[in-house]
């Protein structure tokens, strides 16, 4: 059932904006019927969902200024496919532009949403869930533009020092920042849109067969209760972990501490908040040219790491070819780059680490405007990290995540220049 936001509850007099910015809201439920296979782990058997700890939903944030639109949706699944993507717009009839998607990327959602032959860790090819999700998401899109109503824009940041931990270096990069978009509209409740890292695996860890949003659905019904709509989006999710996720705690006591901590985050960016002074909307989406898909886990390490990958050629084949179906991207991978005024939003594809994430950060911030950051946005193009990151020989404790992260730099490592250079040229 599609519920949008059409209720005064809680809304302030905030005056109108004289740039013609509207914003609506509306959420969904995408919770499955069980059992239901998951992804997020890799099985030679599928992992079967059977009891549900909390319930699915996507969100949508629709902006409309004139005639430009972006609507932002957001989906309690794993991975977000291209073929999701293009069917959504067209059930809209809409431009690609004009639809941001994204996943929490929790692993504890259903899979199924891209092409054979799936890896187990994306789950096998479901057409008709993928046809289904995608007429949902389109009239949850349809139902926040009929909640349209004038709004203001107010962005605010704050750091909840120690909330993750990188996952390939003991003393790796890491992105403890919240980042914080609201839209203030007169008469109704605050959309609250939720942009920070770390993988959403908890729930996973602690019971692989429960269906659940994780640590970003808690925040979300955090806010909920607080009489605030929310949507969030994880931006550095290559090498980041939230609070240690395989410690040896209970499952409520983990979802608690952690919505304690991601909604103090949240609260501390809402107390500095300052206006958009520009409320300008604009949205492109670009494709990124990329070599055939690979996969070299140790290469960047020298001339043993070449060796073992030579030696590891019929499993390497096995995944370029499961890669050139799943994951062909043949216009290019997706780069989608929108601007509210000051603030851009920059969507990828790829499962960002956290020093690819704060080098986009600090680029945009070193011309005078802030961002946020989405990792899977628009499709899905494995990881990636920052050039210089791959050649850091990984620790004890830290090798599997790293040759793992590095095997899965589907479209090659230099791609993080490339998106750093798009974005240079895009700001202008």
């Amino acid at each position: 059932m599609v519920e949008s936001a059409t209720d005064t509850t809680g809304g302030g007099d905030v005056g109108t904006s004289s740039s013609g910015l509207q914003a609506g809201y509306a959420s969904s439920d995408i919770t499955p019927a069980l059992p239901v296979e998951l992804a997020g782990h890799f099985s030679w058997r599928p992992r079967l969902g059977r009891q549900v700890h909390d319930p699915l939903h996507c969100r949508v944030v629709a902006l409309r200024q004139g005639e430009r639109c972006l609507s932002l949706a957001s989906l309690d699944v794993l991975c977000v496919s291209e073929q999701l993507h293009r069917a959504i717009l067209d059930n809209l009839d809409r431009q690609p532009q004009q639809l941001m998607l994204l996943a929490t990327h929790t692993h504890s959602s259903f899979g199924g949403l891209f092409p054979s032959p799936g890896a187990s860790v994306l789950g096998q090819a479901h057409p008709r869930r993928l046809q289904w999700l995608a007429g949902l998401v389109a009239r949850t899109v349809q139902a926040a533009e009929q909640d349209l109503r004038p709004a203001r824009a107010r962005f605010g940041r704050a750091e909840v020092a120690g909330f993750t931990s990188s996952r390939r270096r003991r003393f790796g990069p890491r992105d403890d920042e919240f980042r914080v978009l609201t839209m203030q509209r007169n008469g109704a409740r605050d959309l609250v849109v939720v942009n920070a890292s770390g993988h959403p695996v908890v729930v996973s860890e602690k019971d692989p067969q429960l269906v659940s949003a994780d640590w970003p659905g808690e925040l979300c019904r955090r806010l909920e209760a607080r009489e605030q709509l929310p949507l969030f989006f994880p931006a550095a999710l290559g090498g980041t972990s939230p609070l240690f996720p395989e410690f040896p705690m209970e499952l409520e006591r983990h979802l608690q501490l952690l919505g304690d901590l991601a909604l103090q985050g949240v609260e501390r960016a809402r107390e500095q908040e300052q206006p958009l002074g520009d409320e300008t909307l604009s949205s492109s989406l670009l494709r990124l040219p990329h070599p055939p898909p690979r996969c070299q886990a140790l290469s960047p390490l020298g001339l043993q790491g070449r060796l073992a990958d030579l030696a590891l050629w019929p499993l390497r084949s096995w995944l370029r070819r499961g890669y050139r179906r799943m994951l062909a991207h043949p216009g290019g991978v997706p780069l989608h780059l929108a601007r509210l005024g000051e603030l851009l939003l920059v969507g990828s594809a790829h499962e960002m680490g956290a020093g690819l994430v704060g080098e986009i950060l600090r680029q945009v911030r070193g011309k005078g405007r802030e961002a946020m950051v989405a990792s899977l946005a628009d499709g899905y193009a494995g990881y990636l990290h920052l050039e210089d990151e791959y050649h850091h020989r990984p620790e004890k404790g830290f090798r599997f995540m790293s040759y793992y992260e590095n095997a899965l730099a589907v479209f090659g490592r230099h791609m993080s220049a490339g998106i750093l250079e798009q974005l240079g040229n895009w700001q202008g």
